[in-house]
C-alpha cells in the first residue's frame, strides 16, 4: 500500500509520531495526557493509576498471568491492534470473547491518539511469549520444585523481540491517529565500558539500548521530559531540541524547553508557522531606501 500526498499542504502536527524519553516518574505519561482529543493508553507498565483523573483518557492494561501459565499479553495486544485497524470508535473495541472493552463509552467516541506506555515493558511481554513458546530461544533455571525463570539464549531471541515491537508500533503508526511511544532513559555508557568497570559518557541514552534504532528511523519528534527546578519547585519540562546531554528533536516550531502541555505546544507551533507564512497576494515588502538605491 502506498500513500501519496502533496507535502506543501501537510503540517508536522497533522499526525504526530513522538518518542517521549525520560527518567522514571518524571512526567512522561502525564505529558501524553495533555494531547487534545480522545487518548487510548496501551498500558504495559501496569501503572495506569499515574494518569488517574485525566479527562478523555482511556487505558487498557496488559499483564501476563505468571508461571506456570502461558504468557497471554502479547497475543492480547495484537487482538486490540486488530480491533483498532477495523475501527477507531472506542465503544466498538472488544475482547476476544466479543464483549466491549469499554461498555459505558458512548458510540462515536473516536480515538485520536494512541500511547504505548512503555516500550521497554512491551518488549518484555513479547519476550515472555516468545521464550515460553520457542524452546530454542531460551535457557531455563529452576528455582525450587514449583518455580522456574527463562532467559534469552541467543541473539535470535532479541531479534524476535525487536521484530514484535516494531510490528506493533508500525501497525499503530499506519492508523490515522497521533502516536506517542514512551521510553525510559539511562546513563549512556562509553565504548570501553564493561560490567566489571562501567564507564559513562555523561550523556543520556534510552533503555534498552537496542531500541535506539527505533528513535533514529521512525519518529518525527523525540522529546525528553525531566523534572526541572522552577521557582523553587521541581516540575516536568519538555526538552524538544538537542543539547549536550541528549539528541532531542522536533519538526515543529518550538522553543528549546517547553511547558509540559502538548495542547499549548501545538498552539505555539501553529501560531508561529502562520506568522512566518507570506501569501503570494502580499508580494515582496518594500526594501529600505539605502538598499533600494533611493536617495
Amino acid at each position: 500500500m502506498i500513500d501519496a500526498k502533496e507535502m506543501a499542504t501537510e503540517t508536522p502536527s497533522e499526525h504526530l509520531r513522538v518518542a517521549i524519553v525520560g527518567p522514571e516518574n518524571n512526567g512522561k505519561s502525564h505529558l501524553a495526557t495533555t494531547m487534545p482529543g480522545v487518548k487510548l493508553f496501551l498500558d504495559y507498565d501496569q501503572k495506569k493509576q499515574a494518569i488517574a483523573g485525566k479527562k478523555d483518557v482511556y487505558a487498557i492494561t496488559f499483564k501476563d498471568p505468571g508461571y506456570p501459565k502461558m504468557p497471554e499479553a502479547a497475543e492480547e495486544i495484537i487482538d486490540i491492534i486488530a480491533c483498532l485497524e477495523n475501527t477507531l470508535d472506542l465503544s466498538r473495541i472488544i475482547y476476544r470473547n466479543g464483549t466491549p472493552v469499554f461498555p459505558h463509552v458512548p458510540e462515536g467516541t473516536m480515538i485520536t491518539t494512541i500511547v504505548h506506555d512503555s516500550m521497554a515493558s512491551l518488549g518484555r511481554l513479547i519476550m515472555n511469549y516468545e521464550l515460553y513458546n520457542s524452546p530454542d530461544l531460551r535457557r531455563t533455571i529452576k528455582l525450587g520444585p514449583k518455580m522456574e525463570v527463562q532467559f534469552p539464549k541467543n541473539f535470535d531471541a532479541w531479534n524476535a523481540e525487536m521484530s514484535g515491537v516494531l510490528n506493533i508500533m508500525m501497525r499503530t503508526f499506519a492508523l490515522p491517529v497521533n502516536n506517542f511511544c514512551i521510553f525510559h532513559e539511562r546513563a549512556e555508557e562509553s565504548a570501553d565500558s564493561t560490567l566489571e568497570k562501567p564507564k559513562f559518557t555523561g550523556r543520556v541514552g534510552i533503555y534498552p539500548v537496542r531500541y535506539k534504532d527505533l528513535l533514529i528511523k521512525y519518529f518525527t519528534d523525540i522529546w525528553r521530559v525531566k523534572l526541572t527546578s522552577d521557582a523553587g519547585k521541581y516540575i516536568p519540562k519538555v526538552y524538544v531540541k538537542p543539547d549536550w546531554s541528549f539528541d532531542s528533536g522536533t519538526a515543529m516550531n518550538l522553543d528549546q524547553i517547553e511547558e509540559a502541555d502538548i495542547a499549548k505546544m501545538l498552539l505555539k507551533h501553529k501560531s508561529r508557522t502562520s506568522q512566518q507564512q507570506v501569501s503570494p497576494s502580499q508580494g515582496v515588502k518594500a526594501l529600505p531606501q539605502s538598499i533600494a538605491g533611493v536617495k
